[in-house]
């Protein structure tokens, strides 16, 4: 189940990105994006080797089917599960949607998504979240 929730009179959901998301969303995502992950996603073959590793999510106003912000998981060690790691890593934000409250909203998903489903060891943060 996605959470869903309202801020600012807005319809929020996090979720995980979706092929469909590059298809008709494309320049909203990759605007949000950083050079690396960018490569990554232009390739449907890249991103399906790695999808154990690379988890990206997305937020979407559900109101008007936009992606506003994003946020990468990356998992490290996947062939075990007895000593995974998790790296949080480029959230971004809209700048029309900044300044309330989202990176953290996100990071706080991101993290538990980290610890209680991929159950990593050890969780890093390389990004700002307040945003």
């Amino acid at each position: 189940m996605n959470p869903v929730f309202l801020i600012h009179g807005k319809t929020l959901c996090i979720r995980r990105l979706k092929q469909r998301d590059l298809q008709n969303s494309y320049y909203d995502i990759m605007s949000l994006l950083d050079d690396v992950d960018r490569t990554i996603l232009r390739s449907r073959e890249i991103l399906d080797k790695l999808e154990n590793e690379y988890i990206y999510f997305v937020i979407e106003d559900i109101d008007i089917q936009m992606i506003v912000g994003t946020g990468t998981i990356i998992i490290t060690n996947t062939s075990t599960q007895l000593s995974q790691f998790g790296y949080i890593e480029n959230i971004m934000i809209r700048q029309d949607y900044q300044n309330i409250g989202l990176g953290d909203i996100i990071f706080q998903h991101l993290k538990y998504y980290c610890i209680s489903v991929k159950h990593c060891l050890k969780l890093t943060v390389n990004c700002d979240h307040n945003m």
